[in-house]
Order: structure tokens, then C-alpha cells, then sequence
């Protein structure tokens, strides 16, 4: 889809940059279908993926991550790629024992708020704190995102499914 998006840029008299291309073609949405569309099969198939050997998994999961610098900007896309590294994630994930952690349990419980800002908390850290480092940025990043995840849950999806539990018990569902 990169040249679709890139002439349709083209044609309101802006050529894409660096920046547009990263978000807009290499991270709209149908690029990161690879993403659903492995958790989709992560799931269905969780029974036979269950087994996969750890060894694979460690090799991908490692491998993804040492690999990624290597290959992010030398392949067109690089998600399907980075997919398999996530899928190997995903599949330990399955196999994993129950936790009793309570900072995971928390991740767990606001992760679609952690969904929703990741991206813009990103793009805030890169812009403001890579003078530092990128471990500060990235830090800074993680400690961020998990923060206003909380608050987001707390303040916005909480009181949001009790007016939906309440919209519901009013109309009769």
C-alpha cells in the first residue's frame, strides 16, 4: 500500500516524508493487520502452538529483538517479520503459568488503555527526551504510557462501563 498512500500524498502537492511514511503508511491500519491476524491465529491454534518447542520460541523472541535494528530499515515493511518475534512472544504468554504478580495483573487490566497511548506517548518521547539518550527516552516512554493508562482507566473506561452497565440495566438488556 506504500505507493497508493505515497501518490495520494503526491497529489495534494505534499510528497510523503520519513515521518509520514512511518506513520501513515508503515503503521495505519492495514499494515498492522499482520499484528490481529497473528494474535487471531495465536489463538485459535493456542491447542498445537502450545507445543512449539521453547527453544523456537527463545530464538524468536531473541531474535526479533537483536534482529530488529538490522532489518527494521532495510526491508520494505518489516512487520511480518517483527510479527514472528511477537507470535513467539505471544505463544510463551499461553504457556506461562498463572502469575500472581500484581504488577502484571495491573498491566493486564489497563492494557487497552496502554493500547490507546503508547503511539502519541512515543512520539512525544522521541521528539522531547532522545537528546538525553534513547534509554532515557524510552524509560521515560514506558513510565509515561503506564501512568496515563491508569489514569485513563481510572478516570474514563471505569466510569464508562458503569453508565454502560446502567444504560443497559435501563433498558431492559
Amino acid at each position: 500500500l506504500g505507493p497508493w498512500y505515497a501518490s495520494g500524498l503526491a497529489a495534494l502537492g505534499r510528497p510523503a516524508e520519513a515521518g509520514q511514511t512511518a506513520i501513515l503508511i508503515n503503521n495505519a491500519f492495514p499494515a498492522q493487520l499482520v499484528y490481529f491476524m497473528l494474535g487471531a491465529c495465536c489463538f485459535h491454534y493456542r491447542e498445537p502452538l502450545s507445543r512449539t518447542p521453547a527453544v523456537l520460541l527463545t530464538l524468536g523472541m531473541v531474535g526479533g529483538l537483536l534482529m530488529w535494528k538490522t532489518y527494521f530499515y532495510r526491508i520494505p515493511s518489516p512487520n511480518a517479520f517483527t510479527g514472528l518475534g511477537v507470535l513467539a512472544l505471544l505463544i510463551a504468554v499461553l504457556r506461562a503459568p498463572a502469575s500472581g504478580d500484581g504488577l502484571l495483573a495491573r498491566i493486564g487490566t489497563v492494557s487497552y488503555s496502554i493500547y490507546l497511548i503508547h503511539f502519541p506517548v512515543l512520539l512525544w518521547a522521541k521528539q522531547h527526551l532522545m537528546v538525553y539518550s534513547e534509554g532515557v527516552a524510552t524509560a521515560a516512554a514506558y513510565l509515561a504510557t503506564f501512568v496515563l493508562a491508569n489514569a485513563m482507566y481510572e478516570g474514563v473506561e471505569k466510569p464508562g462501563m458503569r453508565l454502560g452497565r446502567w444504560l443497559a440495566r435501563r433498558a431492559g438488556a
